[in-house]
């Protein structure tokens, strides 16, 4: 990946240098910020909403839609102390949100108004990421696990498989 990012600035360097192109520089400046309770611990967006795990308040959700305003909060689902959150991941009309009791599954597809659907039990898992429709879900620390998941039906996950591991810091599906 380096050599590829490497050879992509060499390869516009030589054609700046060359005058083959030319660049235009953009003013960027923030129109807006969030400012949540607590530190974000996943975070998704769809279309002009976006979804924070939030520790010790949650899951919050934001109108993304005044592109020259701060976003504004349009609702807060809280959850048991106990139930720290995790990441998030959007399949469809559904969230899906990691912690410590589980991984929730909410439909959003009204955002002012979430529904919990389900929950499937298992430990605190922190990672989550998606591929067709299995959903796979990471512990991390130790002991790690990856869980695979089908999503026959998305509010009621199985388990395909579970694979012990000593440490996982990270997952990515292709």
């Amino acid at each position: 990946m380096k050599a590829k990012i490497l050879l992509l600035w060499t390869v516009l360097a030589a054609l700046a240098a060359s005058n083959a192109f030319s660049v235009k520089a953009y003013d960027m400046s923030l129109s807006g910020s969030i400012n949540p309770n607590g530190s974000v611990r996943g975070m998704a967006i769809r279309d002009a909403t976006a979804f924070l795990a939030i520790a010790n308040v949650g899951l919050q959700i934001y109108d993304l839609g005044n592109q020259t305003a701060s976003p504004s909060l349009i609702k807060e689902y809280g959850l048991a102390n106990y139930d720290y959150p995790g990441d998030i991941l959007i399949y469809n009309s559904y969230l899906y949100l990691s912690g410590g009791g589980g991984i929730r599954i909410l439909d959003v597809s009204d955002p002012t108004s979430p529904t919990l659907k389900g929950i499937y039990p298992s430990p605190q898992s922190s990672m989550l990421a998606r591929q067709g429709n299995l959903l796979f879900a990471v512990r991390s620390g130790q002991p790690s696990e990856l869980r695979i998941l089908k999503l026959d039906d998305p509010t009621s996950p199985t388990t395909v498989s579970v694979y012990p591991m000593s440490f996982v810091g990270g997952i990515a599906v292709d």
